[in-house]
């Protein structure tokens, strides 16, 4: 075996820098825009910012008034514009979806004391994006009578061809093989959520079944798809439900208010505040408005299942980001124990995700279930090193 070494910092649970991404991934949807005054002229250097999922992005337009904001990621935004001398703009219901491209613009009116709010829906038509193919809508899904499985749906996008007609969900407990204009079924890619989850060792195929209720848009692409993808066969994008709102962390709340000072929240500081500030608990609460929702499991004398559908196991599984880490990889791990601060040197195996782990820098350090586990995973803040264990002789992992 070849380590590949690369340095992480620990915290939260765990933070780790690690290997190059390995996944295609369709990197989301863009917004283009111009920005004109009440002549219809372009409008040079108004400030843009852009308020939705994630930190909020800002942009100035060019000297032909053009201005734009490049792989977002899908839900819906709000647009502002402001230049001195204008009126302010505002556009509240712009929708981002996944592989398409929406655009708007902007008009400015002169010195006036109202703020100018647009409330029309986005176009439909993407006019930057030559692709063919078929989008289906969370209506459209929950309407249309279907087999309820993502390959039933192929049926109905033009030039698809199937092995079978799946009626009444006859079929729906396998999966249906298919061809598009010009491609094999085994060029074919399977996504959720922008990120490429075909099976390996099945090309063409998905490595899982799905919740239909989970879904929120299916898209699928017979020509014309994202250059990053690995082949031109059809893609099937399956884009899951999810809240638009953003996640706003208790302790950062907690510490901009002066309730508590920063070396203190960790889970048992912010525990023991929320014990001595029951008035104030509620508040706290609510100041972040997004919600996980967790699936009760019965105690088993294993741990809990993690993204490769096996139980992790305490201080010995870490949650990745899977876009830059494969699942399953064995990782040398060296930090310090944060209850002990004596040295935490072993290798370690790469088997879980979660929502808030993004990017090659970031993972999770699982410590087991129980309070001694929840002591040690709420006061994880240590330096440390890691490496990638990788086949000697094979080229590292890198994005295709």
């Amino acid at each position: 075996m070849k380590p590949c070494r690369t340095a992480f910092l620990l915290g939260a649970l765990a933070l780790l820098a690690l290997a190059l991404p390995i996944l295609a991934q369709v990197q989301g949807g863009n917004l283009y825009g111009r920005v004109l005054d009440e002549k219809g002229g372009p409008v040079a250097g108004a400030t843009l910012t852009l308020t939705g999922p994630g930190a909020p992005l800002s942009a100035a337009s060019d000297s032909h008034g053009l201005f734009h904001f490049l792989g977002l990621p899908p839900g819906r935004y709000s647009l502002d514009a402001q230049l001195s001398g204008f009126s302010p703009f505002h556009y509240g219901d712009l929708t981002i979806s996944l592989g398409h491209n929406a655009t708007v613009d902007v008009t400015l009116s002169g010195i006036v004391k109202e703020e100018l709010e647009v409330t029309a829906a986005s176009p439909l038509l993407d006019e930057r994006r030559v692709v063919t193919g078929a989008t289906l809508s969370q209506t459209q899904l929950a309407e249309i009578p279907t087999a309820r499985d993502p390959w039933a749906l192929l049926a109905q996008v033009p030039g698809v061809l199937l092995d079978r007609v799946n009626i009444g969900g006859l079929e729906s407990n396998q999966q249906a093989a298919f061809v598009g204009p010009g491609s094999a079924g085994s060029q074919a890619v399977c996504i959720v959520d922008g990120v490429t989850i075909s099976d390996p060792g099945q090309t063409g195929s998905s490595p899982t079944f799905f919740d239909f209720d989970s879904f929120d848009e299916v898209q699928v692409t017979t020509g014309g798809a994202d250059a990053s993808l690995p082949t031109g066969g059809v893609v099937l994008n399956l884009v899951t439900k999810r809240g638009t709102d953003q996640l706003r962390g208790s302790g950062r709340y907690l510490v901009d208010r002066g309730e508590l000072p920063l070396e203190q929240t960790s889970m048992q500081g912010i525990k023991a505040w929320a014990a001595a500030n029951p008035a104030k608990l509620r508040e706290a609460l609510n100041s972040n408005p997004s919600y996980v929702f967790f699936r009760e499991l019965p105690p088993a004398a294993e741990g809990p299942p993690g993204a490769l559908g096996v139980p992790l196991t305490a201080e010995y599984s870490l949650a990745v980001d899977r876009r830059f880490v494969p699942l399953g990889a064995p990782v040398y791990l060296a930090t310090t124990h944060p209850i002990t601060e004596q040295k935490l040197e072993r290798m370690m195996a790469a088997q879980d995700t979660g929502g808030a782990i993004r990017g090659a820098v970031r993972a999770d350090f699982y410590f087991g279930t129980g309070a001694e586990a929840g002591v040690a995973a709420g006061r994880m803040r240590q330096q440390g090193k890691m490496w990638l264990m990788w086949p000697r002789g094979e080229p590292p992992p890198r994005p295709d």
